[in-house]
């Protein structure tokens, strides 16, 4: 809810506020209290009366005494009815019992004691109708409210476009300059021509934003320089992450790398029994020739020219990792034994079908493959790295350029040789 909506439900209360404590309080009461003195008029007129029939009733001439009363009902026309009674309680004014007064209209009923003596000679009873009395307070009521009504409009209006072209208008501008503000904005008008404290505010928020506008440009630079640096210094966290799991000559994954990723398919394993990976450890053969006659810079060729043999005979989703010198692992995820054989068989075979061409001959490698099913019982890494480790001496063992398969400690020969 905004400022001007807030202030005019405010206004709104207020003014209910006195319209229901004038119409529940102040009209009532200056209504009543205009009764009062009806009433109080009528009860001196009363007095009056009783004092101006003594003299008749200590005579008793009551013809005078009907004279008089029957003069006053005639001024007051409100007094629907006037009995006098003895000290007795005879009647004597008026002789016959008046008829019942209608009690529809609004009557104040008095009585006064005639004479000062104890009993006094006479009582006189009055019934006043009050329904002129009663209209006259209520179109007293009705002119309060006639009167009042366009007066509260009027002042409640004068409030609202005051507040809102003295306060709330300077408050809008200036909240609109600080949106300004943040979006990079530093001309949008503020009310700082005001000699008052709203005036004073604006002229601070402008001194504000001048100086803010000042630093502006160092600070965009600063923020751009601190980009730039954050940026290079993410650079350096991948490469130094990569570099970290990868081999630096052929990029390859690090022993650590793999030794971690089995030790994740060996949890796999254990914990969902329909999981199945494969590792297969791998030796080339005959690379201390090509190293030896070469150079060191010819074998890291061959090193790189293999992985590339390789990583074409496996599957995307399978991690191929150099680990020693010329040794490399591959862990084949979600792979039957059998896959892993085939996979296996072939990439002996590419390898043998390798030849590295150099200015001192034709060279011709091959891999020596143990290939082991990542099984659970297999209980730590170490254990697994053995099993298939073992597998590959035996294809060393057994005449090179082969395949052996290890299931558990249990090696066996593949059926297909390169």
């Amino acid at each position: 809810m905004g400022l001007r909506a807030k202030f005019t439900l405010l206004l709104a209360i207020l003014a209910c506020l006195f319209l229901a404590y004038v119409h529940f309080w102040v009209a009532p009461q200056m209504s009543n209290r205009a009764l009062v003195i009806e009433e109080n008029a009528h009860r001196a007129q009363l007095s009056l009366t009783a004092e101006a029939i003594i003299p008749p009733l200590l005579e008793n001439d009551l013809a005078k005494v009907y004279e008089l009363l029957d003069a006053i009902r005639y001024d007051n026309p409100s007094w629907v009815e006037l009995q006098l009674f003895s000290s007795e309680g005879g009647r004597l004014y008026p002789l016959m019992k008046p008829s019942v007064v209608d009690g529809h209209f609004p009557q104040l009923y008095l009585e006064q004691a005639v004479g000062f003596l104890q009993p006094p000679i006479a009582r006189l009873q009055l019934a006043v109708d009050m329904t002129e009395s009663r209209q006259a307070a209520i179109q007293f009521e009705t002119s309060l409210w006639t009167a009042l009504l366009p007066f509260m409009v009027f002042l409640l209006a004068v409030i609202w476009l005051k507040v809102e072209w003295i306060i709330r208008r300077p408050i809008e501008q200036m909240v609109r300059a600080s949106r300004q503000l943040v979006r990079g904005s530093f001309d949008h008008p503020v009310p700082s021509h005001k000699r008052d404290e709203l005036g004073e505010l604006a002229r601070a928020f402008d001194d504000m934003r001048a100086s803010i506008e000042r630093h502006h440009i160092n600070i965009a630079e600063e923020l751009d320089q601190q980009r730039k640096r954050a940026l290079l210094l993410e650079q350096e966290k991948q490469l130094a992450e990569f570099d970290a799991i990868h081999d630096a000559l052929t990029g390859l994954l690090n022993r650590r790398e793999l030794e971690r990723q089995v030790k994740i398919a060996l949890d796999e394993v254990q914990s969902q029994h329909w999981k199945q990976h494969v590792l297969l450890y791998i030796d080339l053969d005959h690379f201390k020739a090509v190293n030896d006659n070469c150079g060191h810079q010819a074998g890291d060729q061959l090193l790189c020219d293999i992985s590339r043999v390789m990583r074409e005979r496996i599957r995307e989703k399978d991690l191929l990792a150099r680990v020693g010198g010329d040794e490399f692992a591959i862990l084949l995820k979600d792979c039957p034994l059998e896959v892993g054989v085939r996979i296996a068989n072939d990439i002996c075979s590419a390898v043998h079908d390798y030849r590295y061409v150099c200015e001192k001959g034709s060279y011709q490698v091959g891999s020596s493959i143990g290939v082991a099913p990542v099984l659970p019982e297999n209980a730590s890494l170490e254990h697994m790295i053995a099993v298939v480790d073992s597998a590959c001496y035996a294809a060393k063992r057994r005449g090179r350029n082969r395949v052996e398969v290890a299931v558990g400690e249990v090696l066996k020969k593949s059926d297909q040789v390169a």
